[in-house]
């Protein structure tokens, strides 16, 4: 029917833009990277002081920092943090004020492209979700787009819902989170090359109900964006906006498959988790501590820029200071 072609059809326009937002994140962050290494490169190659490459390096990942958390806290509050959180409440029957606004998405992109390229240990990962979830959720609103171009009881006005079998069947709650649902599987994929990885992210951690429906749907909507990345990459079979790199030992044997490092990765394991425990309740404890010496929005917001600084100052100085070191890393 006309309205299953134009469900299909949003679905796989979602993957499309999701994918060509993944390539701008990817392009964009790559041109400040090089950049940045171009104009520390002159500084070396002229014998400039090492203190004052160091400053060089630390201030424009400085500024790169302080710009992104600028445009969340003073333009768009809600684009603070991953997004995945705000996506989840969504698609969970929760009412997130401005979830698809232009403001919000506008900020998403810049921001995201601002704080990837300056060099914090950070990625796009999770902004990647919530920008397809965006865009699955915009896809919604062209029912109310088209009667703004095209007024009700005009020839034009018909022939476009004769076409499209009236795009306001698709302002509903449950379609909209079907989009929504596909755009997250869609930016999760793009992000970590995992076509089949989205679809289970939607399907276990995203949503609360996953219709049978939506699996070749949101199947085909990842696919997309996957392929288009590799299309940019210029090979097929690196379809990811983050790349985890080669590892190999010098008799040329993966070290991943070795039995006798198994206890290894399980120390690593029970080590990351310890780590994660210990920082969600020191994260709960800052939260507690600025509410309580900030009561008033902007002091809060001004601090939490300094607490941005403090930490790109201490990540460049480690960046920049530990392949220095005698040890191998």
């Amino acid at each position: 029917t006309g309205r299953t072609a134009t469900g299909w059809i949003f679905a796989l326009a979602t993957g499309l833009m999701t994918g060509g937002i993944s390539i701008l994140l990817a392009s964009q962050a790559e041109i400040i990277k090089d950049i940045r290494s171009e104009y520390i490169g002159h500084l070396w190659k002229s014998q400039k002081k090492g203190i004052f490459i160091f400053l060089a390096y630390a201030g424009l990942n400085l500024v790169l920092v302080l710009l992104s958390s600028a445009l969340c806290l003073y333009v768009a509050p809600n684009a603070v943090g991953s997004g995945i959180p705000e996506v989840k409440a969504f698609l969970n029957g929760v009412r997130v004020q401005r979830f698809s606004s232009f403001r919000l998405f506008f900020v998403k992109i810049l921001g995201t492209i601002l704080s990837v390229s300056s060099d914090l240990a950070i990625g796009p990962e999770g902004p990647l979700v919530q920008i397809g979830a965006i865009l699955g959720a915009s896809c919604t609103k062209l029912s109310s787009f088209i009667c703004h171009w095209f007024p009700p009881k005009t020839f034009s006005h018909g022939v476009w819902k004769f076409v499209t079998i009236d795009l306001s069947y698709f302002s509903t709650d449950w379609e909209r989170r079907i989009l929504v649902s596909i755009g997250a599987a869609a930016g999760f994929s793009a992000a970590f090359g995992a076509p089949i990885g989205g679809l289970l992210f939607s399907l276990e951690e995203a949503s609360t109900h996953f219709h049978t429906s939506m699996f070749v749907k949101t199947l085909s909507a990842t696919a997309i964006a996957t392929f288009l990345l590799s299309v940019y990459h210029g090979n097929l079979s690196d379809f990811s906006i983050i790349s985890m790199g080669t590892y190999k030992t010098p008799d040329d044997n993966l070290f991943l498959n070795r039995v006798e490092e198994f206890p290894l990765y399980l120390l690593v394991a029970v080590a990351g988790g310890t780590m994660g425990g210990l920082f969600c309740r020191w994260w709960k404890f800052l939260q507690l501590w600025r509410s309580r010496f900030f009561p008033s929005k902007q002091a809060k917001n001004r601090w939490k820029l300094k607490e941005v600084a403090f930490v790109s100052l201490l990540t460049s100085t480690l960046m920049y200071y530990i392949p220095t070191m005698n040890w191998p890393c």
